[in-house]
């Protein structure tokens, strides 16, 4: 139920609920970074605290029940119908984007790991939509808004038009000196990147979608040649661009992205490698599946790889153009 809850209330941060019976009860704390479960307390020995329970989780405060209030909607009949989002432009001015409801918003439905989120919106400017991704960056990670700085300017990369940085932390949802030894505190970012088009999967033609991959590939080999190894290419994460540049299409969602200089990277994260299992290179599958192999460092070849797993997506998993 809690699944459902986050599926339906996109902007929500972490989800609670009380399980009680005759004699006993316990909380239950879903975020990012996993679950938390209460021991049981027994209900006429502790009444105070249950009552606590109750208004707590009865508030119409929606930042003490779990909610993003930088993200309000409007209601009708029960159901949203208009939103906006509050966040900051490249100059850490506050902006409000109106969000484009006839675009379906992307999210993914497992509660733990970086629950990565695209808005398609409408900025102050006019004719110039963007995509707000909002993603949880566990903590060893390089931060996706330096990776797209360091992608400045690169053909075939997305561009960034801002950032918000701690939007919140799983840290902050949880007991004071929390421990425990499969949590790794992630902090969610949000970012506002230039919408050229659709993702791969709308291509209009059979020559478009393989020209799309085709670019795709320089796209990733202008990045390497920047400096920035992808490690996460999937059929979601490749836009199709349309009508301007030299290349049909840029590549984005950087959560995964190492700088390729092995200097310049951070210790190994101890929150480990996530992403789409049907595009994922096979080494990487064996170091899950294989324990206690020698893991090897993922590379261009890989993505490449996985690029030949996009076309034959393409290829196998489409009936046709729509």
């Amino acid at each position: 139920y809690l699944r459902q809850i986050y599926i339906h209330q996109p902007n929500r941060l972490y989800a609670r609920s009380l399980i009680f019976t005759e004699t006993l009860y316990r909380m239950l704390h879903y975020d990012r970074g996993g679950a938390i479960v209460t021991k049981y307390l027994d209900l006429h020995l502790h009444p105070e605290t249950f009552v606590r329970l109750v208004c707590g989780l009865s508030s119409y405060d929606e930042k003490e029940v779990g909610l993003d209030t930088n993200i309000q909607w409007e209601i009708e009949y029960g159901r949203k119908t208009n939103g906006t989002i509050s966040t900051v432009n490249a100059n850490g001015e506050k902006v409000v984007y109106d969000i484009d409801m006839e675009n379906p918003t992307f999210l993914r439905h497992a509660i733990r790991g970086q629950g990565t989120m695209y808005w398609h919106a409408k900025g102050p400017v006019p004719d110039t939509p963007v995509l707000i991704k909002d993603s949880w960056q566990a903590d060893g990670r390089i931060r996706e808004k330096v990776l797209l700085g360091r992608a400045k300017g690169i053909p075939g990369v997305i561009e960034m038009l801002g950032h918000e940085d701690n939007v919140a932390k799983t840290t902050n949802f949880r007991p004071a000196n929390f421990a425990s030894d499969g949590f790794v505190n992630s902090t969610l970012a949000r970012v506002i990147l230039r919408r050229s088009g659709p993702t791969l999967e709308k291509f209009d033609s059979e020559i478009e979608a393989i020209a799309v991959v085709r670019d795709t590939i320089q796209g990733h080999c202008n990045m390497l040649t920047g400096g920035i190894l992808h490690r996460n290419v999937t059929i979601d994460n490749i836009m199709i661009v349309r009508g301007r540049g030299t290349l049909r299409s840029v590549i984005f969602d950087l959560d995964m992205a190492l700088l390729a200089h092995p200097s310049e990277r951070p210790p190994r994260c101890p929150a480990g490698r996530m992403g789409s299992r049907l595009f994922m290179p096979v080494s990487v599958i064996r170091d899950y599946e294989e324990q206690g192999m020698v893991q090897l460092a993922q590379d261009y070849l890989d993505d490449l790889e996985v690029l030949f797993y996009v076309l034959t997506k393409l290829m196998l998993g489409f009936t046709g153009i729509g």
